[in-house]
């Protein structure tokens, strides 16, 4: 009988870390279908890198490589989807907000994209200028440029580009902002946390 308890703990130990890190959701296929299951994926990897499904607790997970799906969901709000950023292979970027200007994430990598132009990266990378004879450093703040640029339309959205920091809660602001300056709804897809828990 003792024998039998202690196997009984050991098997729903060995299940409840083969479940570790898994959440439920579903794969969207190229074709838009959906396929239930259970996904893990850290989202926080700079290189092109695989989310692992499985169909259900007892399946063997398997890797699904972006660009070989259209992307996937978690059930708790997340949105990743498969596209080529210039990295050498397509890559899941996280979808933060989509409407007439869409915001996506990867890794800590800003991208946006309008309806009507180019997909571009959101950058602040150092520029080196030469002060008194010598050279500085100095952040270029090139996204403020570009989204002061492409938000040029609604002028009060443009003003507070010029100005906004490189993080995720102001640009989800900046956007809605924007989108709802040209009359376009912005849908979110924020991961939903307890309250103990911060948003990662």
């Amino acid at each position: 009988m003792r024998f039998l308890l202690i196997a009984m703990v050991l098997a729903v130990s060995h299940l409840s870390q083969a479940q570790k890190g898994f959440q439920s959701g579903f794969l969207l296929t190229s074709k838009l279908d959906t396929v239930r299951g259970l996904l893990r994926f850290s989202g926080k990897a700079e290189i092109p890198s695989s989310c692992q499904f499985k169909s259900d607790a007892k399946s063997t997970p398997r890797d699904v490589m972006p660009g070989t799906i259209h992307g996937f969901c978690t059930d708790n709000g997340a949105y990743y989807f498969s596209r080529s950023v210039g990295k050498g292979a397509d890559v899941f970027l996280e979808v933060l907000v989509r409407g007439h200007l869409n915001l996506f994430k990867f890794g800590n990598i800003y991208y946006a994209e309008k309806t009507d132009s180019a997909f571009f990266e959101l950058s602040d990378e150092m520029d080196v200028i030469v002060s008194e004879g010598q050279p500085q450093k100095k952040k270029s703040r090139n996204y403020n440029r570009m989204l002061a640029l492409i938000m040029s339309d609604c002028p009060d959205a443009s003003k507070k580009a010029s100005t906004i920091t490189l993080k995720e809660k102001p640009l989800v602001s900046l956007i809605a902002t924007y989108n709802t300056c040209k009359g376009s709804p912005s849908t979110y897809y924020r991961v939903k946390k307890s309250k103990r828990n911060k948003r990662r």
